[in-house]
């Protein structure tokens, strides 16, 4: 099992690489169900909750809604695109990212595409975006070390920013300011609105896993095996602690 797991208040939500879907008791680690996906490739993406149902996706773009309770079909469809980030959803809509510079809308309770985004460049890796529910936006990086924001309804671009270096993994978003993270080690805060820069920080490592926000600290995994910890979450250039 490379993908995260989904937990539940019922179960634990797993997707090996043979393509099969389990839950899993959380209590005694039994198998409550498990379905095979159709194309029987596993995924790298966690899976995500759609109210009572689980949404699985294989890293060939194959993706299926299972009800949590017997895993139950309710959708399924084929991207025909690799899908290797974790989709977001506001639980109407489920936004992803592919391997082929794209960013896809689609109708949660069908699985029918919204809208399909296209960057310039189609070898762009696009990260798993972060959804912003207040401004209507979706906020992505890529290996084109551009970050964008887009209209998370019309997919209309909003505003796009060039950082120093590689951004593979999800921004993460606090009030107003954005945080992207690269593999040259440094630590951006960027305006959400407008995606003007203000500041930059460099922290001596890869950065390869989402910065997250907890109890109004902010803090960032990196290599190797260092995590930086700011509090409060910074809004001008910070000095991290380093464990």
């Amino acid at each position: 099992i490379e993908a995260g797991l989904l937990a539940t208040d019922e179960s634990i939500i797993a997707v090996d690489r043979e393509g099969v879907v389990r839950a899993f008791d959380p209590r005694t680690g039994e198998v409550i169900w498990d379905v095979l996906l159709a194309d029987q490739v596993g995924g790298i993406a966690t899976p995500i909750q759609l109210g009572g149902d689980v949404l699985a996706v294989a890293e060939n773009g194959h993706m299926a809604r299972l009800g949590l309770e017997a895993g139950t079909l309710r959708w399924e469809r084929s991207l025909g695109v690799p899908v290797h980030v974790t989709p977001v959803t506001n639980q109407e809509e489920v936004y992803l990212s592919t391997t082929r510079g794209e960013v896809i809308a689609l109708e949660a309770r069908s699985g029918a595409t919204l809208w399909t985004h296209v960057v310039p460049d189609s070898t762009v890796r696009i990260t798993s975006p972060a959804y912003d529910e207040a401004r209507s936006q979706l906020y992505v990086g890529g290996s084109d070390r551009q970050v964008r924001a887009l209209d998370s309804v019309t997919d209309e671009p909003v505003w796009e920013t060039t950082v120093d270096g590689v951004a593979t993994t999800a921004p993460v978003l606090a009030g107003h300011t954005l945080y992207v993270g690269t593999l040259r080690g440094h630590l951006n805060a960027l305006d959400a609105q407008t995606g003007e820069p203000l500041w930059e920080t460099f922290i001596e490592g890869r950065v390869k896993s989402a910065p997250i926000v907890h109890q109004n600290t902010l803090l960032v995994l990196f290599e190797t095996q260092q995590l930086a910890a700011f509090t409060p979450v910074p809004a001008e250039a910070p000095v991290a602690s380093a464990n």
